[in-house]
């Protein structure tokens, strides 16, 4: 009954957007921005490696993701973009183990091999599950400009003190052997012998546990943003952030975080005339957009209609 009543529900939206007048997705602005600059110590000009780095577990891929890198591939032909998964991942990290005794997520242990990865090659990782409306030319422009340590995204709601912002780990552009990536994976570490739970146990003992924890949502599974958090209170750095919210999450921030709105707005919902340069797809968001392309009511003008046609 549910999966009937879910189907009902679709199908009203559907006629909704097309017939209500407002079918059409409004535009990112760029005036929204609020950046967080940090700026700890002299840097040198380094250059970030034009590498994107992307890691699905399973070799299979799902056909809309394979759309989203192929995207990335073909918009950043100046780039080598290397898809990594469990199987090639010893062709580029050949030394690194996780315990087989204790539980880690999946997630943790992906975000233990971006870092690995940044320490010993640098470039850019990209979730597999974000979406790239331009070339990622704005990531070299900004380092050779600020001459950070590190390029990425803070989550304004989890930021509680702006000098020691919450940076996702979804997208993070750094250079080979950077001081700021080597402590945070120095810190991460422990976590492949630990476990999750004994890792967490341990942060969580800390007397200043409060101060890192700010506030980050699901904290004993973000295990690497209180490793990033710990990392910044021991080695100065220097950081260029953009606010999620107002870019890579506009549009589920506009949907309240709603779910299935958010798969409409992007599946069925005619594509704005300007696109945030980043969007980023939550599992929630992916469970949504398979459910829309699986009863194909996605619409060709819409940014995953446009995704899969190529005209994105």
């Amino acid at each position: 009954m549910r999966y009937i009543s879910g189907l009902k529900t679709l199908a009203k939206d559907f006629y909704h957007y097309n017939f209500s007048g407002m079918n059409e997705l409004f535009s990112y602005d760029d005036t929204h921005e609020d950046n967080i600059e940090i700026f700890m110590k002299d840097n040198s000009f380094l250059e970030i490696p034009k590498v994107i780095w992307m890691y699905w577990d399973d070799a299979s891929i799902p056909p809309y993701i394979s759309l989203m890198i192929d995207k990335i591939r073909n918009d950043n032909k100046d780039h080598d973009l290397v898809v990594l998964n469990k199987n090639n991942l010893v062709s580029y990290i050949e030394d690194l183990k996780f315990s087989s005794d204790k539980y880690i997520p999946i997630a943790n242990k992906s975000d233990i091999i971006r870092l690995e990865l940044l320490k010993r090659y640098g470039g850019i990782w990209i979730d597999s599950s974000v979406i790239l409306t331009k070339p990622i030319s704005w990531v070299h422009d900004i380092n050779k400009d600020k001459k950070v340590d590190l390029i990425g995204y803070y989550r304004d709601v989890s930021t509680k003190d702006r000098m020691y912002p919450i940076v996702e780990s979804w997208f993070l552009c750094s250079q080979k052997n950077n001081l700021f990536i080597n402590e945070w994976l120095d810190v991460l570490s422990p976590l492949k012998e630990m476990g999750a739970k004994e890792y967490f146990n341990m942060i969580k003992s800390r007397p200043d546990y409060e101060v890192i924890l700010q506030g980050i949502h699901k904290p004993d599974y973000l295990l690497v943003y209180l490793a990033q958090q710990i990392a910044m209170r021991k080695i100065n750095f220097n950081l260029f952030s953009k606010r999620s919210e107002s870019s890579a999450f506009l549009y589920q921030e506009n949907e309240s975080w709603n779910s299935s709105a958010i798969a409409r707005d992007l599946c069925i919902k005619k594509s704005p005339i300007t696109l945030p340069p980043v969007i980023k797809l939550t599992n929630d968001n992916r469970r949504g957009i398979e459910k829309l392309i699986k009863l194909k009511l996605v619409k060709k003008d819409s940014i995953i209609g446009k995704l899969m046609s190529g005209a994105l």
